[in-house]
């Protein structure tokens, strides 16, 4: 009976869900597949595999593409603009097979060098945070030996420093946290928040304000299983939070709910009412949240709770700036899409 009536409210969600925006492709002559994407005020750089990394100037319109010396074998997931000149590369792969590595520019993207080399086993980086306010950087890496393995780095995107955890939750066997579009980790307002899959429960791990070496599970028991999770925090301000994920096997459906919360990661509700797609990037532009998976894009006002459909895409990553949407995914795919 359950199972009718779950069918039943999803074919009553589909006519209201279905509201459909035009994304504009862009053209690159680059078929590596993108999941980093950061902006610095008109400036756009995404980057992916086979040490690629691409640069747009005019609010993601036309772009240039550059692939790294050194890197050919590289994937780069994730990355972090800390101005204008100086940029941050992670590369995601297991140290064992020399993929974990930090790239940095300090001339804009002209020049690369490696400023953090792990070649220890077992480590894969998932995400590169940076508050801007602390001037402190995060980065994680999966667990090696039953523990997550963090590093601080400073303003100058150098003294790449392993951190101590006094702290922190028992390790469910496989759990990890997914390099997907590097949102798995959020740090802002000197508190550090984690999100998890891979294993039996999806969970989100939290620091304590001005401690990142003590940590405490914060959400109900979310089942998952070896490809499913939570993949992507949003944040909207220090206090409003969104947290999303699904399985990337299967594309176009969701079994694992989208949490909110209002009291800066505190507590955490279900929103009831969800679209059926895995989802690999949540974002905030005013009044939406907006998220996206190589399936779909879809909108959530918090407010009126409704949701619109943002079209049919295949981006694993997204970013509004100056009014725009920009997507990226595999395959040298890119859009845009305006804004209303």
């Amino acid at each position: 009976m359950m199972k009718k009536i779950t069918s039943l409210v999803i074919l009553l969600f589909l006519p209201m869900f279905a509201v459909i925006a035009q994304w504009e492709k862009i053209s690159i002559k680059d078929d590596a597949s993108f999941r980093g994407l950061k902006k610095y005020k008109k400036h756009v750089w995404a980057s992916g595999t086979r040490g690629t990394i691409i640069h747009s100037v005019d609010n993601g319109q036309t772009w240039s593409i550059q692939k790294i010396k050194g890197a050919e074998n590289l994937d780069f997931r994730d990355l972090c603009v800390l101005n204008k000149k100086n940029i941050l590369l992670m590369s995601a792969g297991l140290s064992e097979k020399g993929a974990t590595k930090i790239f940095q520019s300090t001339d804009s993207g002209q020049t690369w060098k490696i400023v953090l080399d792990i070649t220890t086993p077992g480590f894969f980086f998932d995400a590169l945070q940076y508050d801007s306010k602390l001037k402190k950087g995060l980065l994680v890496s999966d667990p090696v030996d039953g523990q997550f393995k963090f590093f601080t780095f400073d303003s100058n995107g150098k003294n790449f420093t392993p951190l101590l955890l006094t702290n922190f939750p028992k390790l469910q066997k496989r759990e990890a946290a997914f390099a997907a579009s590097g949102s798995s980790l959020h740090y802002t307002n000197d508190i550090a928040t984690l999100i998890t899959g891979g294993s039996k429960y999806a969970r989100i791990i939290q620091s304590q304000k001005g401690d990142l070496h003590n940590w405490t599970v914060k959400n109900q028991e979310v089942e998952a299983d070896s490809s499913s999770g939570f993949f992507s925090i949003g944040v909207k301000n220090r206090n409003e939070m969104l947290i999303s994920g699904g399985n990337y096997l299967t594309l176009n459906e969701n079994q694992i709910p989208i949490l909110e919360s209002y009291d800066a990661g505190e507590t955490w509700n279900k929103i009831d009412i969800e679209p059926n797609f895995y989802i690999e990037k949540v974002i905030w532009y005013k009044p939406y949240w907006i998220m996206t998976g190589p399936s779909e894009t879809a909108s959530y006002n918090p407010k009126t709770k409704k949701w619109k459909s943002l079209g049919k895409s295949s981006y694993h990553n997204i970013i509004e700036i100056n009014g725009y949407l920009i997507g990226v995914g595999g395959k040298g795919e890119i859009g845009r899409l305006k804004l209303n």
